[in-house]
């Protein structure tokens, strides 16, 4: 069923900081994205692991490519340990 299309407007919005392992670059996160004022910020390991926390704790992460390499080694090995041989990317 198609209901027809809705038209949202969004207004004083702000973009939030967003860390994607193999996208974003430690240079992009340093100069720009990181900066960025939204009230929470994502880090994330596509197909493995996702985190939303409060951009505050940003200034506790000193290199995020490192974290989320550590991360994405911990859910592998997670993974080959509950048996599962293939990560689903959803």
């Amino acid at each position: 069923m198609n209901l027809g299309d809705v038209t949202i407007e969004v207004a004083n919005a702000v973009e939030a900081p967003y860390f994607q392992l193999g996208k974003t670059t430690e240079e992009d996160w340093i100069d720009h994205i990181g900066k960025r004022l939204a009230p929470w910020a994502e880090l994330e390991v596509p197909g493995q692991i996702s985190f939303v926390f409060p951009s505050y704790e940003l200034e506790r992460i000193s290199n995020v490519t490192a974290l989320m390499e550590y991360w994405s080694e911990l859910m592998e090995a997670f993974n080959k340990f509950a048996g599962f041989d293939v990560i689903l990317i959803l």
